[in-house]
Formats: C-alpha cells, structure tokens, sequence
C-alpha cells in the first residue's frame, strides 16, 4: 500500500474562530511568494496583534515545524521591529538577534546545522560596531572585523587552513578605502587593490607561483562543466520517485537544497532548506552530494569558496 504524502498539515493550536483585526495568517511557496491557501503552500505564517506589534511565526508546513518568531511594527510584515530566531528544518537554532525599525542592532549568533557558531557580529543600527567574528565549519577563524566609532574600521579573513584571505581597511562602515591586499590559499599574494572609499584605483593580480597575473580575468562564478544543461542532466540521472508514496493533493513538488563549494570546486555542505518529506530529502540531498567538480569561483583573483541553490522537482505523473 502507498503512504500518501500531503504538501500541507493542519497545524494545531490555533483558532479559527478569532478576530480578523487582531490575527493574521498569510501562506507562501517555496520562494517565499504569497499564495492564496495551503494546497500549494509551503510555509504558513500567523501574526498576533500585540501592543508591541504584530507577534508572527512562521513554519515549515511539511514537516509541522517552527521557521521563524518574531515581532513586526506593522500588519503588512514589513518592518522588523524586536527580537527574531530562525530555525533549521529540523528545529535547530539557525540565527536570532534583534532588529530595531528593519535595522539589525545588538549581538547577532548564527549556526551551522550540527550547532557548531558560524557568525558573532555585533550591530548598530544596521552597521557592525566593535568586534564582530565568523568561523568555518571546523573551528578555524573565517572573518574578523573590527569597526570603530565613525566607521572606521579593519578587516580580516582567512582560508579553512589557517593562511590569510585578506586584509583591508574600511571606512563609512562598508567602503573599502587605501590597500586592500588578497591572497591565494597558498598564502600567496593573489592581488594588490587600492580604493578610495569603495571606488577602485587600482589593482595588480599575481599568479600562484608568485608571476604577474591578467588583471581581465579575476572574477567569475562557480560553474558546472559543460554548463546548465549538463548540471539539469547529473541531477536527473540521481533522481527517483519512491515507489511506496505518492502526492495526495498535487502533481509536482519539490525539495530546495543548498551547497558550499571549497576552492577546488567540490561539495562539502549540503543541506535542505525547504523540505518537503524525508524520503524525498534525502535523495535530494543525496544528489547535491554525489556532484562532480566544478568549476570553483574566483575572486580578487583567487579561488573562494561559494554557494549554490538547487530547487529539486518530483514529478507524481512522470516519476523517476
């Protein structure tokens, strides 16, 4: 016998029976798209009227569990005004810290999905102030800024291994001003960049190996070999629609994914971030795993790391 599986719950605790003035429920797709009802939702959201606000939760509709709490000025959710927490799928602590009138202010935490600390940055008014720090998955310093009264302030990051990614000096907050200096993960000099707050000047680039480098090919995107087409074809070839379930109420669903890739191009953290059923999860994110290199990103003349999002579709009429 099939398991149906049904791409909305009935989420308990609330009343139906309340006033239209002081509640709100709202529901939204994969892309966080207001739709009309729960049949081809895939977050809910209801908000309270409080007399600090509009008092709002948010959630997973598919697995039944909390995204997001947090406190609004106003009825339209378009001002952010109080304390805010966000959640992983799996109800871990993802981010929380406070926003005053849509500016982040105080001391922002966020973590990776095991609980590790990924980011500790401190906020005024929606600039960072004093120390703010990041850190890799294991354990190694990311980033570090210090930012002064004024906005003067002094950044600096690192690769996973421990060697310098750069080094600068800010000035308004945000804008890069003087030398900026990058580096290959070898810890070699990748580029020499001069700004004057935030317009560059100037710049050199230098190979790995230490030689002059082609100031025209700094930048670029992480891209799969052989383009979209192929990317659309690997994932494809991974997929399957297990045999066991089918959908109750639509015909097409799908699973949003996303991925960290290293400086060689290679996956290293995946994770779902719009889940939909855990059998479907999990070939999904199997998928995501099993990826070919890629080409890796570049920047400042160096390979970083980068992010891609993959939406993963299921088909109930075509299958897999």
């Amino acid at each position: 016998m099939k398991k149906i599986v049904t791409l909305y719950l009935i989420l308990t605790g609330f009343s139906l029976l309340v006033n239209a003035q002081a509640f709100m429920e709202r529901y939204y797709d994969e892309d966080w798209n207001q739709v009309p009802g729960a049949d081809i939702a895939r977050f809910y959201s209801i908000s309270k009227k409080t007399d600090s606000g509009w008092g709002t939760k948010e959630y997973y509709l598919t697995v039944n569990r909390i995204q997001m709490i947090g406190l609004f000025a106003d009825k339209e959710k378009s001002i952010k005004n109080g304390n805010f927490y966000y959640y992983y799928p799996d109800g871990k602590i993802k981010s929380a810290g406070r926003y005053e009138n849509n500016a982040r202010t105080g001391l922002w935490l966020s973590f990776y999905n095991d609980g590790s600390l990924k980011d500790s940055l401190n906020y005024d008014g929606g600039h960072l102030k004093d120390i703010s720090m990041s850190w890799y998955r294991n354990g190694f310093a990311k980033d570090s800024v210090i930012m002064h009264k004024g906005g003067h302030g002094v950044k600096v990051s690192w690769f996973d291994n421990g060697n310098p990614s750069e080094a600068g000096i800010y000035t308004e907050f945000d804008k890069k001003n003087g030398k900026w200096k990058y580096f290959h993960k070898n810890g070699n000099l990748s580029s020499e960049e001069v700004y004057d707050t935030d317009i560059l000047l100037n710049k050199k680039f230098y190979n790995e190996d230490g030689s002059p480098g082609d100031t025209s090919q700094g930048e670029r995107p992480a891209s799969f070999p052989g383009g979209g087409k192929k990317w659309s074809k690997f994932i494809s070839s991974q997929l399957y629609f297990p045999s066991r379930l089918e959908f109750q109420n639509v015909a097409v669903a799908s699973v949003m994914v996303t991925a960290t890739l290293n400086e060689e191009g290679e996956v290293i953290d995946a994770e779902v971030i719009v889940p939909l059923h855990p059998e479907f999860d999990k070939i999904a994110l199997n998928a995501i795993k099993k990826s070919p290199k890629w080409q890796p990103a570049v920047s400042h003349n160096r390979k970083v790391y980068s992010t891609i999002k993959q939406t993963v579709s299921y088909s109930q009429s075509v299958g897999y």
